[in-house]
């Protein structure tokens, strides 16, 4: 059995990633001493803790023949820059010049299409990109682009669990933009076939290079106040909220981009092909979030 190697196992897209590659791979998992696990409880894997653990001895012991790097700080939390820089740059690195002392076939990186008005985060993610090429000669890699991702149990903080919380409780009015910006928001079930689809079709990727690189969307732009609309509407399906959407409150961010630039097309070649549209993406959603009850809103929001 092939055994995959996962950093940030117990993140959002780690964990989903997990779930899917234990059910035809041998997983290892890397994740910090006081990560939450509530994702992964269950799930038959091997972890470690990379703040107690060399790197080099999980490769020896393990000897990891793909791996599945999604460890990252967003730096929404405020986190200091150097925290966001070790943990996106310089343990990314000390990750690639481990592996490439050992048999890898593929490297994949999680990196993202947003653009620098997220600054630090998309510096430090930029930064990695540029330095991947260094690493082809040791083994295959794959970097993953990836647009908006959203889904069930992902984490409070961020955009649309944050929307969510504030629906259910009944924060009367939500600042936000105008909500023009178009965004390409992919279900997490849609990124996890992504990779799935990558990894199953290498032979043709790496015909005549080690590196290739892919953006992962739907490649349906839909402006962000579309989106938000939609998300309170399928929430008052499940409960009351007495929340609005005051669009227009809030300024755009400096240098905000207004639209996406992805290229969906070299993976749609490969025959992939999004099941969720943002609509049944949310309905999925909340689905899980609240079809029993909204008891399980805490799941969602953190």
């Amino acid at each position: 059995m092939q055994r995959v190697l996962i950093t940030g196992v117990n993140g959002f897209l780690g964990s989903n990633l997990a779930e899917a590659f234990c059910k035809s791979y041998k997983v290892i998992g890397l994740k910090r001493s006081t990560s939450n696990i509530s994702r992964i409880l269950n799930f038959p894997l091997k972890l470690y803790d990379t703040d107690k653990t060399p790197l080099m001895d999980i490769f020896i012991k393990h000897k990891p023949n793909i791996i599945l790097h999604t460890a990252g700080c967003l730096g929404r939390n405020n986190e200091p820059l150097s925290h966001i820089v070790e943990t996106n740059l310089l343990f990314s690195l000390k990750l690639l010049e481990c592996a490439k002392n050992f048999n890898i076939d593929i490297f994949f990186n999680a990196d993202t299409l947003q653009n620098d008005y997220f600054s630090n985060y998309t510096i430090s993610k930029k930064t990695l990109r540029d330095y991947l090429p260094n690493f082809i000669e040791y083994f295959k890699i794959i970097n993953c682009r990836i647009e908006h991702i959203y889904g069930f149990n992902d984490d409070g903080n961020k955009f649309v669990p944050s929307m969510l919380k504030s629906f259910n409780q009944n924060i009367p009015n939500i600042p936000l933009t105008k909500g023009e910006q178009l965004r390409d928001f992919i279900y997490i079930k849609d990124v996890v076939s992504a990779y799935l689809l990558l990894l199953n079709n290498a032979n043709i990727i790496f015909r005549s290079s080690n590196f290739a690189s892919f953006d992962i969307a739907t490649g349906n732009l839909v402006k962000l106040k579309d989106f938000c609309i939609a998300l309170l509407d399928e929430f008052r399906k499940y409960k009351n909220t007495i929340s609005r959407l005051d669009f227009g409150k809030v300024p755009y961010a400096k240098n905000e981009a207004m639209k996406i630039n992805e290229d969906i097309t070299p993976l749609f070649n490969l025959g992939f092909r999004p099941k969720y549209n943002y609509k049944n993406g949310i309905k999925d959603l909340l689905y899980k979030a609240m079809g029993g009850g909204y008891s399980k809103l805490a799941s969602l929001v953190g």
